[in-house]
C-alpha cells in the first residue's frame, strides 16, 4: 500500500478547500471605484483537513524506501508478498470494526459498502502467490494498525473512518503502482494486484463520491480534529508496515 491521494502528479502539494466568493455587491456611491468582491473562506471540508493535516506523515511514507520501491517497480516479489501478508492481517481487524459499526454509525453506513472491504483482495492475492493467509503473523507496523483499529472501535467508532479513508485514498496512486508492477514483472493480469486497483476504471468516480459523501457528513470541529489524528494513525502504521518489510521478508 502506498499512501498516495493523487492519480496523474503523485507528490503534489493537495490544495485547501477552494474559498467560496461572496456575492457581488453594489459599486459605492459617490464616484469611488467598484471593489472586487470579498472572499469569504468557508469552514474546512472533512477532506481538506485530512489531507492538509496529515501531509507530513503522507510524505515521509512516500519517501520511504518500500513505497519509492514500488513507484519506481523496483520493488522484489519477496518483499511484495512480505508487504501483502501484513496488510492482511491489519485489515481483516479493520475491515470487521468497518462492518460492525456500520449498524451504529450512520455516516459508516452512507460512506463504507462491502467492495471496499481490503481483506477480501488481500487474500486473494496471497493466494494466487501460494500463500496461506491464516499462517501469517502480525509484526510491529500491522499490530499498529491492529491496535488503533480496536481501540478505536470501543472508544470512538467514527474514527474508523479516517483509517479507511487514508486506504481508500491510497488507491487513487496504487493503480499506477499495479500497472508498474505488471509490467516489470510481467504478469498482465489483474491476479495478484487486486488489493492495489479492486475498482479499475470506476477507481476515479468512486474516490470522488467518497469524498463528496465524507464532506457532506455533518461533523463538528471535534469529530474532524479526531478523524484528523486516526488518520495520523494510520499513516504511522503505513510507515511501520513498510519498515517491516525494509527490515526482510520473513
Amino acid at each position: 500500500m502506498t499512501p498516495h491521494d493523487h492519480a496523474a502528479n503523485l507528490h503534489s502539494h493537495p490544495h485547501a478547500a477552494h474559498p467560496h466568493a461572496a456575492a457581488p455587491g453594489a459599486g459605492h456611491a459617490h464616484g469611488h471605484p467598484h471593489h472586487a468582491p470579498a472572499v469569504v473562506e468557508g469552514p474546512p471540508t472533512t477532506s481538506s483537513r485530512m489531507k492538509e493535516e496529515c501531509w507530513d506523515l503522507h510524505q515521509s511514507a512516500e519517501a520511504g524506501r518500500t513505497a519509492k520501491a514500488m513507484i519506481e517497480g523496483t520493488l522484489t516479489k519477496e518483499h511484495y508478498i512480505d508487504m501483502l501478508g501484513q496488510m492482511y492481517a491489519a485489515a481483516v481487524v479493520l475491515d470487521k470494526a468497518l462492518a460492525e459499526a456500520r449498524s451504529k454509525v450512520p455516516e459508516i453506513a452512507a460512506l463504507v459498502d462491502d467492495a471496499q472491504m481490503q481483506a477480501p483482495y488481500l487474500r486473494n492475492d496471497l493466494a494466487f502467490f501460494k500463500v496461506n493467509p491464516d499462517t501469517i503473523k502480525p509484526r510491529a507496523g500491522a499490530e499498529h494498525l491492529i491496535d488503533t483499529a480496536n481501540r478505536l472501535a470501543r472508544d470512538n467508532p467514527l474514527a474508523l473512518l479516517a483509517l479507511h479513508y487514508v486506504r481508500e485514498g491510497a488507491n487513487n496512486g496504487n493503480r499506477y503502482v499495479a500497472k508498474k508492477l505488471r509490467l516489470v514483472w510481467e504478469m498482465p493480469g489483474d491476479d495478484g494486484f487486486r488489493h492495489l486497483d479492486p475498482y479499475g476504471a470506476e477507481q476515479r468516480p468512486r474516490w470522488n463520491t467518497f469524498k463528496a459523501t465524507l464532506d457532506a457528513q455533518p461533523f463538528t470541529t471535534t469529530q474532524q480534529d479526531e478523524l484528523v489524528a486516526a488518520g495520523r494513525e494510520m499513516y504511522k502504521a503505513i510507515i511501520g508496515i513498510h519498515g517491516d518489510v525494509e527490515g526482510g521478508a520473513r
